[in-house]
């Protein structure tokens, strides 16, 4: 406990720190102010009322009685740029960019540490503030600033891992001088964590902006990273520490939201189940088979889109079976893949965050990995109806295919249905809700004149999932307020229309 009942002291010292050692952030202000505007949920029960807060405020001068008597007074004084993103941060963004807001939160504990002693990351989390803070104002440059300024520091980075450091070495007896060229460079866990989050919050600002420009030196500095840690070591897997548990995820989640995927991508490492990822919840591998499974769909996609062979001779058909062997490899360890059991996962300290919600978050992303390789790989889908028939939804006027793809699509939405509208988990929906909802748009409504009462109900369930799917991202527009997530809900509102008025939707579900 420090002194002004902090629960959580190392967060108390890291603003103080950081507001004192971090020169682009040199404020008047007393530390009392920064913690009385700087409230999370819970504020009072964390750190204390507002009297005690007032204990660590000494102001100097004819003030001092006057801000002693009234410390409401405080949040009227004049705050500066700075000072208004820092307190966004701790007060709005924590709580958004975790599945959970407590103690534990990385963002409120790893993050605000980090940043005491790095101004590279503190740029970067005051980019990221500032971002969210100015989202819906096209006009304001303020994250820009910030990007520009976090871009220009970290821009070193990569060239000390490119450009080799000569290293000579005198051998005895003067005998030849040995010349060494070595590339090797400890990456700081500041400087890997700086671009991750430059890369996940540039959409937050620029919805058009999917972190494409980030993406070649978070990889190489993350390889290099991962090298330092010795996680890339084939022969061995290894158990990840926190702070490793908590970069590798990130990461990941930056190469998914990209659309891509790190092909070379610590094969062995072992993913640790015991504790929650803010950004992937309790099962990263599972959200890491996600962004690997995108891989070979969208390169079978681009093979419908040309009738050339590749500049390497493969034929197309050729090309088709890669892409097919390695979807079914993601799909199978995506179908027999077990989740963690509740009892091994380290709890949250949120009670809008239970484990229950985020293992049921987890199963939702396996039946994604499974449903979009069905929906790619006509092949894959026939497989799994023979050796699951159940898993289909039986329908009278649809296909045996689309019943097994309309099945797992309801299976996630039912699943998602069940947790509760002010879970934390709510915030990583999107990706499961567009699957699914891409699914019920590709469903032609049955012609109900030529089937009877059963046709009715099925067409009427369709509309219901529907919305329910656009009712769940306009909640999570809500409660994030990124414009991507509109750009989501245009896109699966113009699928169904194409389908409602017979016309291809073409490449938009892609």
């Amino acid at each position: 406990m420090c002194k002004v009942g902090c629960r959580l002291p190392r967060l108390c010292l890291s603003i103080e720190v950081v507001l004192r050692n971090t020169r682009v952030l040199r404020t008047r202000l007393p530390v009392s102010l920064i913690l009385l505007t700087a409230r999370p949920t819970g504020f009072n029960k964390m750190f204390g009322t507002s009297r005690e807060l007032s204990l660590i405020s000494r102001p100097r001068g004819k003030q001092r009685l006057k801000r002693q008597t009234n410390n409401a007074l405080l949040l009227h004084e004049p705050r500066d740029k700075n000072f208004l993103l820092f307190n966004h941060y701790f007060s709005l963004v924590c709580p958004i960019s975790s599945l959970f807001d407590s103690g534990q939160n990385p963002f409120r504990s790893y993050v605000s540490e980090m940043m005491a002693s790095s101004r590279l990351l503190f740029l970067c989390v005051m980019n990221m503030s500032a971002s969210d803070f100015r989202k819906n104002d096209g006009s304001s440059i303020a994250p820009l600033s910030f990007q520009t300024e976090a871009i220009s520091e970290i821009s070193e980075e990569p060239c000390k891992i490119t450009n080799p450091t000569i290293v000579t070495f005198d051998k005895p007896n003067n005998g030849p001088s040995i010349i060494l060229s070595t590339s090797l460079y400890p990456v700081e866990d500041e400087v890997l964590l700086g671009i991750i989050l430059l890369g996940i919050t540039s959409s937050w600002y620029d919805p058009s902006s999917l972190d494409l420009s980030h993406i070649d030196g978070s990889r190489l500095l993350f390889q290099s990273w991962a090298k330092d840690q010795g996680l890339d070591c084939p022969s061995e897997s290894r158990i990840m520490t926190r702070i490793q548990a908590f970069l590798v995820p990130s990461m990941v989640y930056c190469e998914v939201l990209s659309l891509a995927y790190l092909d070379t991508f610590l094969e062995n490492a072992v993913f640790p189940s015991s504790f929650v990822c803010p950004w992937t919840g309790v099962e990263t591998s599972v959200f890491s088979c996600l962004g690997r499974i995108g891989s070979p769909i969208r390169r079978k996609r681009s093979l419908v889109r040309t009738t050339l062979q590749d500049e390497s001779g493969i034929s197309q058909g050729m090309a088709y079976m890669n892409s097919l062997n390695e979807a079914s490899l993601w799909e199978n360890q995506m179908h027999r893949g077990q989740l963690p059991k509740l009892s091994s996962i380290e709890d949250t300290g949120d009670i809008k965050a239970l484990l229950i919600h985020f293992r049921q978050l987890a199963h939702c992303y396996q039946l994604g990995g499974c449903l979009e390789p069905y929906c790619a790989f006509p092949e894959l889908a026939r497989a799994r109806l023979e050796s699951d028939p159940a898993a289909r939804l039986p329908c009278d006027g649809i296909d045996k295919q689309s019943q097994l793809l309309l099945g797992i699509a309801l299976d996630i939405l039912n699943t998602l249905e069940t947790i509760p509208d002010d879970c934390r988990t709510i915030a990583t929906w999107t990706l499961v809700l567009i699957i699914a909802g891409s699914v019920l748009g590709k469903i032609k409504a049955v012609d109900e004149r030529q089937f009877m009462s059963e046709q009715y109900t099925f067409n009427r369930n369709i509309e219901r999932w529907g919305k329910f799917v656009l009712q769940s991202l306009s909640r999570i527009y809500q409660i994030i307020g990124l414009r991507t997530i509109q750009r989501a809900i245009t896109l699966l509102v113009e699928v169904r229309s194409h389908i409602d008025f017979g016309t291809a939707p073409g490449d938009q579900t892609e």
